[in-house]
């Protein structure tokens, strides 16, 4: 009985401890949330003309990178701080004078229409509001997309709309800028929605269809002279794997390039009785336009105990791997004209 009231007491102190506990939290917390200004615990809502940020942080610079971070998020962009950091000798001691630039881009274009509208500091933090000219803002967009749709479209007026080998090495970083392209229209839209949205939309879908055409028909005709069938295979199937259509004989409804592959095979055996191959393989490039466009060499040696044509075995897999690593460009060795 006596074990039983005291279990009882223990159990009610506890509680008692526990709800004061928690008690003095909450009021901990209602402390604290009560002294943040009013903008913090009710952040502004964006509006026509201004996205706004919230940030904190243990500086001022830090609560704005904050800040702008909350306004990137909105658009999907990053904040990118530089340090610029110079060292001074002041009165025989090295001391370190660091400027905090912090910036945000969006798809290259610097964000430069903001400033810090409020600022306050509570219990050592510091908070700030940040607001960002949407109008001004949307105007650095547009210009870059300007920039960036001209480069489209004098690069995609210089390769053409006939499929070549001879431009392959630029069609994939043209892909890369359109998606940029594309990104820009998107985020550019949604800071100040334009009339003129589907009429540049519809440049990059142009513009995507092209490139996915020309990247889609690149015809070759590769020859073989004196190449193992087995690495013949094997270079037929990095090539396909690269995006090439192979032809199996000359092909004159649509433009076509040769990729003529050579080898040359010595075999010997070393002084400890194994069997040695070195192989040198030979890839020479030739436009629809008979214009030789590129020229690659690959070394590989195989050595194996039990006969060459293990060794050779060896020698062709580090082919292989040569090969898988490289882009169908720097395989080929191509260089525009």
């Amino acid at each position: 009985m006596l074990l039983s009231t005291s279990l009882n007491f223990v159990h009610i102190i506890k509680n008692i401890l526990l709800s004061r506990f928690f008690t003095l939290l909450i009021m901990l917390f209602s402390a604290n949330l009560y002294a943040l200004p009013d903008w913090v615990k009710q952040p502004p809502l964006d509006d026509d003309k201004f996205i706004y940020g919230i940030g904190s942080g243990i500086d001022f610079e830090t609560a704005k990178k904050n800040a702008l971070s909350d306004i990137a998020a909105k658009f999907n962009a990053n904040v990118k701080e530089s340090y610029v950091s110079a060292q001074r000798v002041l009165n025989e001691k090295i001391t370190s004078d660091v400027k905090i630039n912090t910036q945000v881009e969006v798809q290259g274009t610097r964000l430069n229409h903001f400033h810090v509208s409020k600022s306050d500091t509570e219990n050592n933090i510091y908070w700030t509001l940040v607001q960002l000219d949407r109008l001004a803002f949307a105007k650095d967009l547009y210009a870059h997309w300007f920039k960036v749709d001209k480069e489209m479209a004098t690069n995609i007026k210089q390769i053409g709309t006939v499929p070549s080998l001879l431009h392959i090495d630029k069609l994939k970083p043209l892909l890369e800028k359109n998606e940029q392209l594309k990104a820009i229209l998107v985020q550019s839209n949604f800071i100040q929605p334009r009339t003129d949205f589907k009429t540049a939309f519809s440049l990059y879908n142009h513009y995507q269809s092209l490139l996915n055409t020309l990247l889609d028909n690149q015809f070759v005709l590769v020859t073989f002279n004196d190449v193992d069938d087995s690495l013949a295979a094997v270079i037929k199937e990095q090539l396909t794997a690269k995006g090439l259509k192979l032809l199996d004989q000359q092909n004159t409804q649509a433009p076509y390039s040769v990729i003529a592959v050579s080898l040359t095979k010595q075999q010997r055996e070393d002084d400890r009785n194994a069997f040695i191959s070195q192989i040198e393989l030979y890839i020479e490039t030739t436009a629809d336009n008979n214009e030789n466009i590129g020229s690659n060499h690959f070394s590989a040696r195989g050595r194996d105990y039990v006969s060459h044509v293990a060794s050779f075995e060896k020698a062709t897999i580090s082919i292989q791997r040569q090969l898988n690593k490289l882009p169908l460009d720097a395989l080929l060795n191509i260089s525009s004209k």
